[in-house]
């Protein structure tokens, strides 16, 4: 520090070489926690907690189809195109199931709904029958 500069400018510069290092320091301890967790994963765990394996409660992730990023995590639609991105070509009552199996509490004129709602969306796309993400 310069003799002439003003005490509260020192202890400003002061200040935020001290938050730039905090930051640093929990951004380094965080990358190896992550680094550690995901190493003490076998290497078929992975592919099985992002993959289309991925159990419905299983929120996060990225979508190949990028349409989840346009939903809210952990509501009914989110469930419904999570559903159909597991398993694309189910009808309305076997997403219905997949949902309730899954432990969705939504009842069954909510979900009836929420599939005609990502159709006008244009999040879903039925075919003879079948409904498939798009």
């Amino acid at each position: 520090m310069n003799d002439n500069t003003d005490p509260m400018a020192a202890f400003t510069e002061l200040a935020d070489k001290i938050r730039r290092s905090a930051y640093a320091d929990g951004w380094r301890d965080a990358m190896n926690a992550v680094s550690k967790a995901v190493g003490d994963l076998a290497p078929g765990e992975v592919q099985d907690v992002i993959g289309p394996a991925a159990p419905l409660k299983l929120v996060g992730g990225t979508a190949a189809s990028g349409t989840k990023s346009k939903l809210t995590v952990g509501t009914t639609p989110y469930f419904i195109v999570r559903a159909l991105e597991a398993k694309p070509g189910l009808t309305p009552a076997e997403i219905i199931q997949a949902l309730q199996d899954g432990g969705h509490s939504a009842p069954e004129n909510s979900i009836r709904t929420n599939i005609h709602r990502l159709k006008e969306r244009k999040l879903i796309v039925a075919r003879h029958g079948k409904w498939f993400v798009l």
